[in-house]
């Protein structure tokens, strides 16, 4: 039936990627219900995940029970990873620089990277330039408390704020552009979303 065939798959993909945190459902579709109406594939996952055989999570299907599993070299490499990018705060090295101290082959980091960025663990700002959530939010909360003196920002008091370069300044803006916590009107930024109520 197309469920086993579906299970057995998703099995296979896990073994084969075990860094990864399921099947794609669009792998899964087009690998098994390629000319099968939506519904069914739906129907059967819906199935599946009833019968407690499965486990959906946003876009990826997975074994019951069967998350990412990492060897202690990967769990130590993980920590390192995020470690690397919390300590550095808004002043990130490189990705390469990064993975370049990691003590396992480099696929197998930029996987971690990934599976870091999935956790929201850090937040890619631009190819090559991620940050750890923390750094994140802590430069939000900052401009939460200028904007009760100014609603409006620049960058030059934007990288004085941040106490950042231009080079980080810029991306990290436009990454703040995209969020809508700041709008970018000519060459200043209106600070725009209020933070959230913890």
């Amino acid at each position: 039936t197309l469920g086993r065939r579906s299970l057995a798959l998703i099995k296979n993909y896990q073994e084969q990627e075990p860094l990864a945190s399921g099947m794609s459902r669009e792998q899964l579709h087009s690998a098994i219900f390629s000319g099968t109406a939506q519904a069914a594939f739906r129907s059967v996952l819906t199935y599946l995940s009833d019968e407690q055989l499965v486990e959906l999570d946003q876009d990826r299907v997975r074994l019951k029970g069967e998350g990412v599993r990492l060897r202690a070299s990967e769990v130590k490499a993980l920590y390192e990873i995020e470690d690397a990018f919390l300590k550095a705060g808004l002043k990130v090295p490189t990705v390469e620089e990064v993975l370049r101290g990691i003590l396992i082959s480099k696929s197998q980091a930029r996987r971690l990277l990934v599976l870091l960025h999935r956790e929201k663990k850090l937040v890619k700002v631009a190819e090559s330039l991620y940050f750890h959530v923390d750094s994140i939010e802590e430069l939000k909360r900052k401009l939460y408390e200028y904007k009760k003196r100014n609603t409006q920002i620049d960058v030059p008091t934007f990288k004085n704020l941040a106490d950042i370069s231009r080079k980080y300044a810029i991306p990290l803006l436009e990454y703040l552009d995209r969020e809508r916590v700041t709008r970018r009107v000519g060459a200043i930024r209106l600070i725009v979303q209020e933070p959230l109520e913890s």
